[in-house]
């Protein structure tokens, strides 16, 4: 859809703002972040991504009881409280099961120049 509306996108960019939202989406993939364990345990992990602006991040908790469906089953609690399976795209970090290094990596996030397709 995006190479059939190019020659239109580039001539009144303006009137696909939906199209352009998804080339951006295609070309910068969100950093998707799946949370298993402990419901109370996942609230200081879930805070430590609330409590910035970041759009491109899509943070899920799911309590380690709940069965998960089929594309997600290999994402199962590792450790005691809470694990952090950490994607971008279609490839993904080794789990996190700690903390502050779920923490350091948000903080990494931070620092991530913005980009809005100006530059």
């Amino acid at each position: 859809t995006l190479q059939a509306a190019s020659s239109e996108i580039n001539q009144r960019p303006m009137l696909y703002a939906s199209l352009l939202k998804a080339l951006d989406s295609y070309l910068n993939p969100a950093t998707i972040i799946v949370l298993r364990g402990n419901k109370q345990a996942m609230q200081a992990w879930q805070q430590s991504v609330f409590a910035h602006y970041l759009p491109d991040v899509l943070c899920f908790a799911i309590a380690d009881e709940v069965e998960l469906p089929p594309e997600l089953k290999d994402k199962k609690m590792i450790g005691n409280d809470v694990c952090a399976y950490i994607c971008e795209g279609l490839s993904c970090l080794q789990p996190v099961t700690e903390l502050d290094r779920f923490q350091h990596f948000i903080e990494q996030l931070l620092k991530k120049p913005f980009t809005n397709g100006l530059n």
